[in-house]
């Protein structure tokens, strides 16, 4: 790895250009602002062997990555700051969005909010008729692989915006964003308590490391069928 290659990387990651980065790419460019190019490459190697995915990293508070003894604490804060930021910016890409009328639109709203969380977070979109976003709420968050869930309160929730329909998303952070057979069965109660209150469940999106499925248009499940 040379300073030369260094410079490639935080250009494709600055442009999004293609080929995208991987894991250890990504991590080596940021690791290249506190090392040179060839520790920062060594270091990325490590932390990835030691923690697994570039999410782990990225979510473990820079004071346990410091008593870990895995860097030092300008390199952890580092880290920390890109985690912020790269957040951030996920989030902000919503700006301006105001309607959710196809899967497409669906699935990058929720993607962009749930990415980068390292629990699993449930995700309500309240929506007018037209689906409209009135509001999105976070209701409940969990471990790294489960999430408790009341549709009770999600129905609530809806009720208190004065919405009419609904999108109902959580994130798979360890995981493919495919629904797991708990996922569908959540999906078909939360679903049959919506339509007693007159509110139209739209879909449930799965978030996963690098991209978002549809319940309704992207498997098959019968879910939204009937």
């Amino acid at each position: 790895m040379t300073d030369s290659d260094i410079k490639e990387l935080r250009k494709r990651l600055a442009e999004g250009s293609e080929p995208k980065p991987d894991e250890a790419e990504t991590l080596t460019a940021i690791l290249s602002y506190s090392k040179g190019a060839e520790e920062a490459k060594r270091l990325a190697e490590k932390l990835l062997k030691d923690y697994g995915t570039l999410n782990n990293l990225l979510t473990t508070p820079p004071s346990r990555l410091v008593k870990n003894r895995c860097i030092d604490e300008q390199t952890a804060v580092l880290i920390s700051l890109f985690y912020t930021g790269a957040t951030s910016l996920s989030r902000h890409k919503n700006d301006g969005v105001k309607i959710l009328n196809t899967p497409e639109k669906a699935k990058e709203y929720a993607y962009n909010l749930l990415r980068y969380m390292p629990n699993e977070q449930f995700l309500v979109i309240s929506l007018n008729d037209k689906k409209r976003i009135i509001s999105y709420s976070i209701l409940f968050e969990g471990t790294v692989n489960s999430t408790y869930i009341e549709p009770q309160k999600i129905a609530e929730t809806l009720i208190d915006d004065g919405a009419s329909r609904a999108i109902i998303a959580h994130n798979h952070p360890n995981g493919a964003p495919h629904p797991s057979q708990k996922d569908i069965g959540l999906t078909v109660r939360i679903r049959e308590l919506l339509n007693m209150t007159g509110i139209i469940l739209d879909d449930h999106i799965i978030v996963g490391k690098s991209s978002a499925v549809s319940m309704k248009y992207d498997t098959d499940s019968s879910v939204f069928n009937s």
